[in-house]
């Protein structure tokens, strides 16, 4: 085991990438002439075949992993971690895998550069790999994926959804399963004749602990879309550095941030501001508990992002339920975006009266508020601190309905659906803020209520 560098990889591969003949190019439905477009889909696909590497996916060890300077100057120590190297290669090459890449000793983490570029394209390095091999530690069986730390790794996320081809390996690197591939095993000839699916144990249970629908860890899309979902599941995850938490969804979001360690929770903040720069999706704001420190709008991390939504006080969760205007109407404010006076964000405002107040455990209250529209709302506040949770019974408050329905200039609302809000407060004439709430703020109406979009600035 040595490490290599690009140009290692290129003079070892160059003569086979020579031998891709034209004859090799053309497509079979096109024997004359084949399209640029597809012509270079032809050559790329006939690349990764030839050229082939395996990554690995793994949860680090405390201490003992090799590190690049070690691999760099030879030296090849003893222990767990030197072992499980040794183990991943032997494996790769079984797969017909000449090169390896491991995140342990593959990145020179001493150059700023270097570990800048690494986290940037590593989504689109597993996504590239002929195999990702992920070793799972803690599991002999499936049944022990409810235990595996793996799962509660930040950055084994995108190391899950972005391989193409994946085979599970668990406590000394007995396979899970026996199949080649994890993520597309094969079909016998009876399910290929018939058109029968097969049945993925593995996927199965990922997709019942991570609550991540099986077509997303087989064919998973980066991209700005879907927040509230992908976040929800980050949400239970885990990073040793605060800002990996925002580094380690890059990939997954199709964004590019550059990389700053010690910027702390402005990490999560800014990967929320690529976000809203390529997205009109409102789910952005469907997050509860505590906002982050640099915009009450929006969540300090993923945690805010629960796996449902609720109504409150119902103990089962409610999912956002559609309607006919959904496909009618476009869904609130199509521009939002940020501006020198912070967020700017339309919502359909409605001012309601305050009624009362209760005290819960924890410093938490029980707000009530009510509106003939809507009668009363009660929702569980979480005051900063006991001077904002004194002014509580002193402050005007509304409701600012996010994903109301857009219908010329003005927006509506109706009880055919539950629509998702901010609960707002203000002293006086002072501007609306968003009140800090235990659970994601959501309404039904009792009838259908019109107005004119109110422009906020969070």
């Amino acid at each position: 085991m040595k490490i290599m560098g690009r140009s290692d990889v290129k003079r070892h591969y160059q003569s086979v990438i020579e031998r891709i003949a034209d004859k090799g190019i053309s497509m079979p439905d096109c024997p004359w002439e084949c399209p640029a477009e597809n012509r270079e889909d032809r050559i790329r696909g006939l690349v990764r075949g030839k050229v082939k590497y395996a990554i690995l996916s793994h949860r680090w060890l405390d201490e003992g992993e090799p590190t690049f300077q070690e691999m760099s100057r030879g030296e090849l120590g003893k222990g767990p971690g030197y072992e499980k190297l040794g183990a991943f290669c032997e494996k790769a090459r079984a797969f017909g895998c000449d090169f390896v890449w491991s995140d342990t000793c593959c990145i020179n983490k001493t150059s700023s550069a270097e570990l800048d570029e690494a986290i940037r394209a590593m989504f689109r390095w597993y996504r590239n790999a002929h195999v990702c091999i992920a070793y799972l530690s803690d599991s002999s069986t499936i049944a022990d994926f409810k235990n595996e730390v793996w799962f509660r790794r930040g950055w084994t996320l995108q190391e899950l959804l972005a391989p193409r081809r994946m085979k599970f390996f668990g406590k000394g690197w007995i396979p899970l399963s026996p199949e080649c591939d994890d993520k597309n095993p094969k079909k016998t000839l009876q399910q290929t004749l018939f058109g029968i699916g097969v049945e993925n144990p593995i996927l199965n249970a990922i997709s019942r602990l991570t609550k991540i629908p099986l077509n997303d860890l087989t064919d998973f899309t980066p991209g700005p879309n879907r927040v509230r979902e992908k976040m929800s599941w980050a949400s239970n995850r885990r990073t040793t550095r605060i800002e990996d938490i925002a580094y380690s969804l890059v990939g997954m979001f199709d964004v590019s941030l550059m990389v700053a360690y010690g910027e702390g929770n402005m990490a999560f903040y800014r990967l929320l501001e690529a976000i809203i720069q390529r997205s009109n999706g409102s789910d952005v704001f469907y997050w509860e508990g505590t906002p982050s420190p640099y915009n009450v709008a929006l969540p300090g991390s993923p945690a805010s992002y629960p796996s449902h939504t609720f109504m409150e006080d119902h103990a089962s969760p409610i999912a956002v339920t559609a309607s006919k205007h959904d496909k009618t109407y476009p869904v609130g404010d199509q521009s939002f975006a940020f501006t020198n006076r912070g967020l700017r964000l339309d919502v359909l405002l409605v001012q309601v009266k305050y009624v009362r107040q209760d005290p819960l455990e924890n410093g938490r209250v029980k707000l009530t508020v009510k509106h003939r529209g809507f009668g009363d709302i009660s929702v569980v506040v979480i005051p900063r601190n006991f001077a904002e949770l004194a002014n509580l019974m002193n402050q005007s408050y509304a409701v600012g309905i996010i994903d109301y329905w857009n219908k010329g200039q003005k927006g509506f609302i109706d009880k055919c659906r539950i629509h998702t809000a901010f609960l707002l407060c203000r002293h006086g004439q002072s501007s609306w803020t968003k009140v800090r709430t235990e659970r994601v703020f959501q309404v039904r109406p009792l009838k259908v209520w019109r107005d004119r979009p109110t422009t906020l600035y969070l």
